[in-house]
């Protein structure tokens, strides 16, 4: 079940980000920056902004999330993002196929889910009628196997 203190990563991307007293903007948030050894996300990666380059707001750096936008209490918080970090749509996991154990077919992610800004798991779609009438599953990050290309594998009897 879907706790109502977790963020979807979807709320996430496309809010401005400010920085300094006085609240400055430097950019909007495209991704979430997804550390794949700790399986967890880092930051956030924020483009536009100065010279529209993309740049890297850690976790850490991070004062509060709104539903008007990221703050940050120094712009010097944003920095390159670092090679070993990959972007969730970059990763490629919203739209990847859910296959059990069984190698049946459990849906697509459509989001990640996020708790205290770690990754905690993932929303299933098990398409729109399914959706509308039934709501989405949860699918619990431990019980993620493989996270390869479009195909993602998990524990039998894992969604939530």
């Amino acid at each position: 079940m879907i706790q109502n203190n977790m963020l979807k990563g979807r709320e996430i991307t496309g809010l401005p980000v400010f920085a300094g007293r006085k609240h400055e903007r430097f950019g909007t948030v495209s991704d979430l920056a997804f550390d794949p050894a700790k399986k967890e996300v880092v930051g956030l990666i924020i483009s536009g902004g100065l010279l529209n380059k993309t740049q890297f707001l850690a976790s850490a750096d991070i004062n509060h999330i709104g539903k008007d936008g990221i703050y940050t209490s120094n712009k010097k918080s944003l920095k390159r993002l670092p090679v070993e970090f990959k972007g969730i749509k970059e990763a490629g996991w919203y739209g990847s196929r859910l296959i059990n154990d069984n190698g049946e077919d459990k849906g697509t992610v459509a989001d990640v889910l996020l708790n205290d800004n770690r990754l905690v798991g993932l929303e299933v779609s098990s398409g729109i009628v399914s959706d509308v009438l039934d709501g989405r599953d949860f699918l619990p990050l431990n019980n993620v196997r493989n996270a390869d290309g479009d195909i993602i594998t998990i524990e039998n009897n894992s969604l939530l």
